[in-house]
């Protein structure tokens, strides 16, 4: 079975982050969303979380 981890740091753009994720889910692949930051949060370029 396929599994993949994304991992998430502060200053991603929405989209180009969670595009992977919406492709991986589409594929019915499981998904860990993971930040390297040590916090719950990561946010976005655009301030967004």
């Amino acid at each position: 079975m396929k599994k993949a981890m994304i991992l998430f740091a502060n200053g991603y753009e929405e989209i180009e982050a969670l595009t992977v994720v919406d492709y991986l889910r589409r594929a019915e692949i499981p998904i860990d969303m993971v930040t390297i930051t040590g916090k719950l949060h990561v946010y976005f370029r655009f301030n967004g979380r």
